[in-house]
């Protein structure tokens, strides 16, 4: 296998983001830490773990769990992510956490301007 073999693969295992999060989250309050705990949410759900623990979150991330669960909790209380019960394959209620409260505010409402 060459090295240029090695790099398409790794190429082909990408998560898309939205360019208007990279470029927006300031104006909606977010900061940089909210915002790489949101991209570990999007990287994980795109690898079909839906309801990553904060353990598994910092494992990425260089901040304690104690701080990966608050910044979890803020971003719930300020709707940017929620918790919701979906059905699995074997029918069984399952946690999930969703971005769509982000999406709907990233794609549908106008930013509030950044404070100073």
């Amino acid at each position: 296998m060459t090295k240029s073999f090695q790099f398409q693969h790794e190429m082909l295992h990408q998560v898309p983001i939205p360019v208007k999060l990279l470029t927006s989250y300031a104006s909606f309050g977010l900061t940089e830490l909210e915002l790489v705990v949101i991209l570990q949410i999007h990287r994980f759900a795109y690898e079909k773990n839906f309801f990553p623990t904060p353990n598994e979150l910092i494992s990425c991330l260089s901040i304690e769990e104690t701080t990966c669960s608050k910044v979890l909790r803020q971003l719930i209380q300020r709707q940017f992510l929620s918790i919701e019960q979906r059905e699995n394959d074997l029918q069984q209620l399952t946690e999930v956490y969703s971005l769509e409260p982000l999406w709907k505010k990233l794609f549908l409402a106008e930013p509030q301007p950044k404070k100073r």
